[in-house]
């Protein structure tokens, strides 16, 4: 997995619980401590730990709390990969309904340790965006806070819906954004 995550759910957890959080759910995952590097390749395993502890941590369920990470990560993501893949006249939709071809596919082409989620990606109207999102990770709440950081960034209102859910039983998630 890509240490931007790494770095950025402990900046998340961090900036808006404190310290003494993020140690104790260091601590509870059985990680010492590191410094997190954004193009480094961290292991699975040590993040789905991390995000599993910090619920514990603090009053938010895992899916509120990782769709806020989500969220909040998306400056971040879009300050380490923008300005190679984002085009200057893009919005909102467009980043959106361009992130499997022009960030998840560069990143499989260059490490395949990455492995980025699978998005199936298509552009219904000039408003509205289905992402169709597969990862055994099954971190779709991230995607969801994603989709909504990237409307956060180009200052536009995003409404999402998630019409299909791996953690329903569903074979991937489907996620409908609209912009309002």
């Amino acid at each position: 997995m890509n240490g931007v995550f790494h770095r950025g759910i402990k900046e998340f957890v961090i900036e808006r619980y404190g310290r003494d959080v993020w140690d104790d759910a260091r601590e509870a995952a059985g990680i010492e401590r590191q410094v997190y590097l954004p193009v480094d390749t961290r292991p699975d395993a040590e993040f789905i730990s991390l995000v599993e502890t910090v619920p514990g941590q603090v009053d938010e369920s895992p899916f509120e709390l990782l769709e806020e990470f989500g969220r909040f990560l998306t400056e971040r993501l879009v300050d380490t990969y923008g300005a190679r893949v984002i085009d200057d006249d893009w919005g909102s939709m467009d980043l959106l309904a361009g992130v499997e071809r022009a960030i998840h596919e560069p990143l499989r082409s260059h490490n395949a340790e990455l492995n980025p989620p699978k998005l199936a990606v298509s552009r219904d109207e000039p408003d509205q965006v289905t992402l169709l999102y597969e990862s055994p990770r099954r971190l779709c709440p991230i995607a969801k806070g994603i989709a909504l950081g990237v409307g956060d960034y180009f200052d536009d209102d995003l409404a999402i819906s998630e019409e299909r859910c791996m953690h329903r039983g569903d074979q991937q998630c489907e996620i409908v954004v609209t912009r309002q």
